[in-house]
């Protein structure tokens, strides 16, 4: 939990530049128990990632397009890049 906080900190000063920045990540694992991810994470994570968010004024890019971007091994496990 303090790891996380010490990055929303970090986000915090980036957000105030004037910069244009990006922040990429699968936020769908930790914003809803429905998401995808691996386990469960708690309603208090959940609560600050979308506090966060809201804070930072994040806006969500949305995908296009074919889920999977390549394939790797010779069983063709497809990953997205």
């Amino acid at each position: 939990m303090v790891e996380r906080h010490a990055l929303w900190d970090a986000l915090q000063v980036v957000s105030t530049g004037t910069s244009p920045w990006i922040v990429g990540g699968d936020f769908s694992t930790i914003l809803s128990l429905d998401g995808g991810g691996r386990g469960c994470p708690s309603s208090i994570a959940m609560w600050d990632c979308q506090d966060a968010i809201a804070d930072y004024a994040f806006v969500d890019a949305y995908y296009h397009g074919n889920p999977y971007t390549s394939s790797v091994g010779y069983d063709s496990a497809w990953i997205r890049f």
